[in-house]
């Protein structure tokens, strides 16, 4: 299995909410980083019913951010 390097996870759950965003590096431009980002593993997540979870990662200030976001089943 591969590991991978990353100084912060985030985690959402169905949908973007920035909110969640806890890190000190929090501005406007990494917030609609990560929100492009969910919204393109949304898409993924919609698309196809059998993947549940999916993760990327973006850097951004010399910071390697982790973005999970899991398909709530209702």
């Amino acid at each position: 299995m591969s590991s991978f390097d990353f100084d912060y996870e985030i985690k959402f759950t169905s949908a973007f909410d920035a909110s969640l965003i806890t890190v000190p590096e929090k501005d406007d431009t990494l917030v609609g980083l990560i929100q492009a980002e969910c919204d393109k593993l949304l898409t993924v997540l919609n698309l196809y019913s059998g993947v549940k979870v999916m993760s990327t990662f973006i850097d951004y200030q010399s910071k390697k951010y982790k973005i999970t976001l899991e398909k709530s089943i209702v």
